[in-house]
């Protein structure tokens, strides 16, 4: 996973255990009106914002200095469906998996901008 994303997730990670916190530390002492729970839900919309800012600005900056991912280390996670799977025809669903690297291979090369690998993981890019 890139260290872009990564950081990404460690930031709306963090502010989510903040929430977390402060709503079971208020919670202890008494419950929420309407209007502090409105509150705090506009706090959290807001700070989610920043953080897809921030997120999107470490994307750019990634984007600008040239940086790329591994086509391989993203497809990994395919591989990962094959051992999990307890269907009828595990050849055919393997097939279809191993297509899907193969196209993706096809598309991309063996590295992906971290720009285009961040809009696959949104789901903006469209894969082939």
């Amino acid at each position: 996973m890139s260290k872009y994303i990564l950081i990404g997730i460690i930031m709306i990670v963090g502010a989510l255990f903040a929430l977390a916190y402060v709503i079971y530390s208020r919670k202890k002492r008494k419950d929420f009106t309407l209007e502090q729970l409105k509150l705090m839900q506009e706090i959290t919309n807001n700070e989610i914002e920043k953080i897809r800012k921030r997120k999107q600005e470490i994307i750019d900056e990634g984007a600008k200095k040239g940086e790329v991912i591994s086509t391989e280390k993203l497809l990994e996670s395919l591989d990962e469906l094959k051992t999990s799977y307890e269907g009828d025809n595990p050849e055919e669903y393997f097939a279809v998996i191993d297509k899907m690297k193969q196209d993706f291979r096809d598309k991309y090369g063996p590295t992906i901008p971290v720009d285009v690998a961040y809009k696959i993981s949104e789901g903006l890019e469209k894969l082939p």
